[in-house]
């Protein structure tokens, strides 16, 4: 594996005012593979840079985490990163979920997505397809985060837009304790994707994803 580690995602950004429609295939993301051993051996800065797009929002917890190293595998890894999400005060966790995007906007909370995200959200289709979908999505999203004050997390991988609709529609029926707590696995499940992307080599990553 190459010992280069990827900078902090770099961010994409849509015309604000309006329902974007992304167009054309997802981005290609410029992650490097992860090398356990170098990344244990960086600094603190360089190790929250090089974890970043794998858990985002949350360098402090990355922070905990390097004091950890070395790390035996990616299974190590992302075991002690969920040991200090979990261990988060309630708080951190809920500052944590609320700065995520909403599912299906290209815009962001704040205007933008990581790359990371937004590749997801892409794959699955969700800045695509029929407009009253994509509306639908979108309306769907902003009465999850009214009502609960975080957004919808949801692993997308392997979903698509119509599972994405029918599991936010569902989810908003339920209560604010148990979402809270949803959205904390969910969240585990998307690092869990990513690092493992970034961790297996493409050939056997490749391979995984056509047997499964």
């Amino acid at each position: 594996m190459p010992t280069s580690l990827e900078r902090s995602p770099e961010l994409a950004a849509a015309p604000p005012g309006r329902i974007a429609q992304a167009t054309g295939p997802a981005p290609r993301q410029p992650e490097a593979r992860l090398d356990l051993a170098a990344l244990s051996a960086l600094p603190l800065h360089g190790f929250v840079q090089a974890l970043s797009g794998v858990l985002e929002y949350a360098p402090q917890l990355i922070e905990r985490t390097w004091e950890k190293r070395p790390f035996e595998s990616a299974a190590d890894l992302y075991g002690q990163l969920m040991e200090e999400l979990h261990r988060a005060p309630e708080a951190e966790k809920r500052q944590l979920l609320a700065a995520h995007g909403d599912l299906g906007d290209a815009l962001g909370l704040e205007g933008h997505l990581s790359l990371a995200c937004l590749h997801e959200q892409r794959a699955a289709g969700l800045h695509s397809g029929p407009m009253a979908e994509r509306e639908k999505l979108h309306e769907l999203s902003a009465r999850y985060r009214r009502r609960f004050g975080f957004p919808c997390l949801i692993a997308l991988q392997p979903l698509g837009r119509g599972q994405v609709i029918r599991t936010l529609a569902r989810r908003l029926r339920n209560n604010a304790a148990d979402e809270f707590a949803e959205n904390l696995r969910q969240l585990g499940l998307i690092a869990s994707y990513r690092l493992q992307r970034r961790c297996t080599p493409p050939r056997r990553a490749l391979a995984a994803m056509l047997s499964a």
